[in-house]
Formats: C-alpha cells, structure tokens, sequence
C-alpha cells in the first residue's frame, strides 16, 4: 500500500488568491471530476470485449486497470475536497 502524503494547503491572505477566487476555482475543477467520473462509468466496459484478446488475462488487467483508474480520482477528489473545506473554514466571506 502507497504511504499516504498530507496534503499541502494554502495560506489565505491579503497579498494570496482570493478566497472567491480560490472558492470558484476548486468548486469548478470539482464539478469537472464529478462529470468526467460520471462519463466514465457509463463508458461501456464489458467482458466480451477482452474475449478474443490474444492476452488470456485480458479481462482481469483492464477490470484492475479500471478501479486503479477510479481510485486516482478518488485520490483527486480527496485533494479537491481538502482544499475546498480548507478554504471554507478559512476565508472570511
């Protein structure tokens, strides 16, 4: 398993990004990871397309390459979500 790194969040201040700014621009790239990941899922992904594949375990590398796929984006997500709160708990609106 892959040790975890903290992430680094970003000091709000007068001479920064502004916290709306920062707000709009995270809360955007969020709303962009939830529809890419949505179209993702409806891509369809089915066995029979692996059946002929000259590979026997074809279908079992594309089935692990697809959740490593959704767990980068969990990943992602996880560091959207981080900075969005961070920005919340810290920008005086």
């Amino acid at each position: 398993m892959a040790e975890e790194t903290a992430i680094t969040l970003p000091v709000l201040h007068l001479n920064g990004t502004g916290g709306q700014t920062l707000e709009e621009d995270y809360g955007h790239a969020w709303s962009v990871l939830h529809d890419f990941e949505d179209a993702l899922q409806k891509v369809e992904f089915n066995r029979r397309d692996y059946y002929c594949h000259p590979d026997p375990q074809a279908w079992a590398k594309a089935c692990e390459q697809r959740r490593e796929i959704f767990d980068k984006i969990n990943e992602i997500r996880a560091y959207l979500d981080a900075h969005r709160e961070h920005i919340f708990e810290n920008w005086k609106h």
